[in-house]
């Protein structure tokens, strides 16, 4: 476990480091059968709990720590996917934090070799912006190819 934990945070840091809330360290420390996670703000130099969070903060650490442990078993097993679905991850994020975690998309793209299918109901999709994209909208049960970024 602690050795799952070290390999995790390197990989939690390399994605934070890509998104405005680099300001967060987020670190995993191993327990007896699990991992706590604990939360610390480089700016005001304090330990922060995940209820203080914004909606849009606590959805890009999530998504961090989600793609670091995704990483970290693909590391560790040398069984490693290269494709990511993610049914509306982005809906709860205002404009801002949706086109932040496009930069993290681009990363993922040409750093790992990723493929990520983004579903949303909202309009968050219109924000994100990265190389080899494919907007399609279904409207009235079609759906129509609106933009692409090749």
């Amino acid at each position: 476990l602690l050795n799952f934990t070290n390999v995790l945070n390197t990989y939690i840091d390399d994605y934070t480091s890509h998104l405005s809330i680099s300001h967060f360290l987020v670190k995993s420390k191993p327990l007896k059968d699990n991992i706590e996670f604990v939360l610390y703000d480089t700016n005001t130099k304090q330990f922060i709990e995940l209820s203080t969070l914004s909606g849009g903060e606590l959805t890009r650490i999530r998504l961090v720590v989600l793609l670091s442990m995704l990483k970290t078993v693909a590391s560790l097993t040398n069984m490693n996917t290269n494709i990511l679905i993610l049914d509306e991850a982005l809906d709860t994020l205002d404009n801002s934090a949706a086109s932040d975690l496009s930069i993290l998309f681009q990363y993922l793209i040409d750093n790992d070799s990723k493929f990520i299918a983004l579903v949303s109901h909202g309009a968050q999709l219109n924000e994100i912006e990265f190389t080899g994209s494919i907007t399609a909208v279904k409207t009235n049960g079609l759906t129509e190819v609106i933009q692409e970024r090749l």
